[in-house]
């Protein structure tokens, strides 16, 4: 393995590509299919992000071309950790970009990993772009985000842009606040209803009967069909809010990223609203769930989570689309599209300028923004609490 420690990692910065996630466990067809669209041909292979092996792109094709169909369905089928090769070479973060030409003038390599001394990869360094003084802006391949009422969040783990923390937790203050109205919403109709349409006593569970009614099937059902109906008024409330257009901003400037767009206002206002790894996703899935175990009564419980988990596996991603595009976004005004837009320019101006950062794990859950919402959500849970305990 060679490596360099020439003390410029701001010059090479601007050269280091990002490049797509390949893990050892993912089949050949997987890992190709994610370097369909990438100039470099060796797919760099992680586990937690440190380099474990590299994938010759264009061997496994020629070789895979030359199969018969029945061997090349086989050859696909196999995991990359078969078929990858150590990495030989590697370029240290703090090499110059005259460190990497010599290097691969030396080896005949024609890109190189960029790797630490404990593994951790921050990319590939390509030699066209070296010789042609090419940089590439850094795209992070994977990010994630937040809607907040004061507009979105962008983060790929390493860094972040668009609003801050403060944003973040009056997210998770209005999300409790909206969890706990709507829960007051349901509860409040399913008291008329027990009084003047005369549903049997135990038609729910509730605090106060909870012991006497779990063993009345009714009642188990009735409280999952409750609960599906507070999910969906509670993703009403949300619709109803301004962070349903900065939810649909954050999605759209997310996919505009991720595919490689310039972040103009016409490019990512024709991005969808839907992406398959929102939050909503989750909650479509435990709605799904919740009722499938409720339309199974007959079955023992064992049986009854079985085909239950089977049907949401087929139909959650559908529906968390369904629920996204329905409830939790709407179309984004120009000013919250225009949020979306910052959020993004701004994370790839800290990737341009920061490209080669490692953060630890606890910055990177903090940077996440789960643990600002989280504590947004916990302040309302506790004054609903507080609230209830002085009411009694």
């Amino acid at each position: 393995m060679i490596s360099t420690n020439s003390g410029s990692p701001e010059a090479l910065r601007a050269y280091v590509r990002s490049r797509p996630l390949v893990e050892p466990h993912f089949s050949v067809r997987v890992a190709l299919l994610r370097m369909a669209d990438y100039p470099a041909s060796l797919a760099p292979v992680c586990r937690d992000n440190r380099l474990c092996g590299l994938l010759d792109v264009r061997k496994a094709l020629s070789q895979i071309a030359l199969l018969s169909e029945g061997q090349r369905e086989v050859r696909l089928t196999r995991s990359v950790e078969e078929l990858m090769d150590p990495p030989s070479v590697v370029l240290g973060p703090d090499a110059t970009p005259a460190d990497a030409v010599r290097i691969m003038g030396e080896t005949g390599q024609i890109e190189l990993p960029v790797v630490d001394a404990d593994g951790w990869l921050y990319g590939m360094v390509l030699l066209s772009d070296l010789a042609l003084k090419r940089t590439e802006p850094h795209r992070p391949m994977r990010i994630g985000g937040m809607a907040t009422p004061f507009g979105v969040y962008l983060t790929d783990g390493s860094r972040t842009g668009g609003v801050g923390s403060y944003a973040l937790f009056a997210s998770g203050l209005m999300l409790g606040a909206l969890l706990s109205l709507s829960g007051w919403i349901v509860l409040g109709g399913v008291t008329l209803l027990e009084r003047y349409a005369h549903l049997p006593r135990y038609a729910f569970l509730t605090a106060d009967n909870l012991d006497a009614a779990s063993s009345h099937p009714a009642a188990i059902a009735g409280t999952s069909v409750m609960f599906v109906i507070s999910a969906l008024v509670f993703l009403l409330l949300v619709r109803a809010t301004p962070v349903a257009g900065y939810h649909a901003a954050e999605h759209q400037t997310v996919h505009a990223i991720e595919q490689g767009e310039l972040l103009l206002p016409a490019n990512v206002a024709r991005m969808p609203r839907a992406h398959p790894r929102c939050g909503t996703n989750l909650m479509a899935a435990s709605m799904l769930f919740t009722l499938f175990m409720s339309a199974a009564p007959m079955l023992d419980r064992a049986s009854a989570g079985l085909v239950a988990a089977l049907a949401t596996a087929m139909t959650w991603r559908g529906f968390g689309a369904f629920l996204q595009n329905r409830f939790t976004t709407k179309p984004a005004s120009p000013g919250q599209l225009a949020s979306g837009i910052a959020a993004g320019e701004s994370l790839l101006a800290a990737c341009r300028t920061d490209a080669l950062s490692r953060p630890g794990r606890m910055l990177r859950i903090w940077r996440s923004g789960l643990v600002q919402i989280a504590a947004g959500v916990a302040v309302i849970s506790g004054l609903e609490g507080l609230l209830e305990s002085l009411i009694k």
